[in-house]
């Protein structure tokens, strides 16, 4: 009859606790991958937040800075008197507009944002601005090089109440190209604001800006100022001027991710009492968690290699183990099946089977003494007995 071999229950249960502990400790690595990659995460937001704080504290500061140079500007007696001048100017008027514009450039000098500073009056049709004073007919000269826009577009500009406001002039002029500088606008005199007679034209200085926004915590990392009428203030980016921005998703979507141009970006945002204006950090997704993606490729390459790494050894020591017993099983196997017993199981039964035996045979062995030795007896007397050592050993 042919041998029927064992399943080897007992190798697949070793095997079986070896991989579940290996798996246990696979489980405790993932966890606290888990845990040491959500603080990175918030960490990392923290930090970005941190950075974009104090770039709004700066900017903040800057431009509370030039409020109060408007403020001393708009208070000031000297400029009131120019824009209650008559249109024909006598030329004590000229001499007094003449020292106005060497305080202006004073003015200019006095705030690092400043890039150049104008002061219209309606009446008498002039703009003074840093060293100059430009009339009537001229001013146009004035307007195409500071601003980019003719007499007519200024004059339009002028005739609209502004009360500290800062604007991009492309939001005013869109078909204005090639020159969007980003405006500061007041309305003077401060205290007859709906009888405006000219106004403060202040052309903020980017390059100062871009010092300022280029300083960027994370590589790419894009820096946008949104007003609060979602206006675009300012960008480190040149090229979001020209783009279609999602500005409702920037600043009312309460979500981390946004996608930009087919790009995925990781967004964080403030918004200051000051203006109420919205500050937005984006950086690309794959660089916002580059060295996150980094750690957990390193983590689960070593995961893998782990695992496999145990599920070898694993196999090895089990296999090992159950040598002795496998060897033991093959010496003592009969041609009966042990598929429904472990091996343990199987050596018990025969060790077992094998003691009844011999209780048996004991047993017997005992029940066969008497006679055996009635029969010894029984040769003895007849004389078939004659060896001396033997009959020595049976009296022994």
């Amino acid at each position: 009859m042919k041998r029927k071999r064992s399943k080897m229950r007992l190798f697949t249960k070793w095997l079986g606790t070896y991989l579940f502990l290996s798996m246990l400790a696979l489980i405790f690595v993932y966890s606290i991958h888990a845990i040491y990659d959500k603080s990175m995460r918030e960490d990392l937001t923290k930090l970005n937040t941190a950075y974009l704080e104090q770039m709004v504290s700066l900017f903040d500061d800057q431009f509370r800075a030039i409020d109060r140079l408007v403020t001393t500007i708009g208070i000031d007696a000297k400029f009131f008197n120019v824009m209650n001048m008559k249109e024909e100017l006598s030329t004590d008027d000229r001499y007094e507009i003449w020292q106005l514009a060497q305080n202006m450039n004073l003015f200019a000098r006095s705030n690092n944002l400043v890039e150049s500073i104008g002061l219209y009056a309606m009446r008498p049709k002039l703009v003074i601005g840093e060293s100059h004073v430009y009339y009537q007919d001229y001013i146009n000269l004035f307007t195409r090089s500071a601003y980019g826009i003719d007499l007519p577009e200024f004059g339009e500009l002028m005739e609209v109440t502004y009360s500290q406001k800062i604007i991009r002039l492309d939001d005013l002029y869109p078909s204005n190209e090639g020159n969007n500088p980003l405006l500061y606008l007041q309305t003077l005199p401060l205290q007859f604001v709906n009888n405006p007679k000219g106004a403060l034209v202040i052309v903020i200085d980017e390059n100062k800006l871009q010092a300022f926004g280029k300083k960027e915590l994370l590589p790419n990392g894009k820096i946008l100022v949104i007003n609060d009428e979602n206006e675009l203030l300012y960008t480190n980016d040149n090229s979001y001027y020209s783009m279609e921005l999602p500005i409702e998703i920037l600043t009312k979507n309460k979500s981390k991710e946004v996608v930009i141009d087919d790009i995925a970006y990781i967004m964080d945002t403030v918004t200051t009492e000051y203006r109420n204006w919205s500050y937005i950090s984006l950086v690309p997704k794959e660089i916002y968690y580059v060295r996150i993606n980094e750690v957990r490729i390193i983590i689960y390459s070593m995961t893998i290699l782990f695992f496999l790494i145990n599920v070898f050894i694993a196999y090895y020591f089990t296999h090992r183990m159950y040598l002795p017993v496998k060897k033991i099983i093959s010496t003592i196997i009969k041609e009966q099946s042990i598929s429904s017993l472990s091996e343990y199981e199987y050596i018990e039964n025969v060790i077992h089977k094998n003691m009844m035996e011999q209780e048996v045979m004991k047993r017997d062995l005992f029940l066969q003494k008497q006679p055996l030795k009635n029969e010894f007896l029984s040769k003895l007397l007849k004389g078939y007995v004659k060896d001396p050592n033997y009959i020595q050993y049976q009296c022994e």
